[in-house]
């Protein structure tokens, strides 16, 4: 595995992640505010990760 290809991997494995907790957050399911708080704290990281990923693989292209 190449280093685009490890990080397209990691960056679906992010954004899955990401859909998933978009689904908790507004499915309307009654969740305790610390379990919500959580979802929102690991989203917030989940932005950031992928944008850095995403920044890595322009990184790339330009090469």
């Amino acid at each position: 595995m190449n280093e685009k290809e490890f990080f397209l991997d990691l960056l679906m494995k992010k954004k899955a992640e990401m859909k998933m907790l978009e689904y908790i957050f507004y499915s309307g399911r009654k969740i305790s505010e610390n379990k919500m708080n959580a979802v929102l704290d690991r989203r917030k990281q989940l932005e950031k990760d992928i944008e850095t990923i995403e920044d890595a693989l322009k990184k790339l292209e330009k090469k």
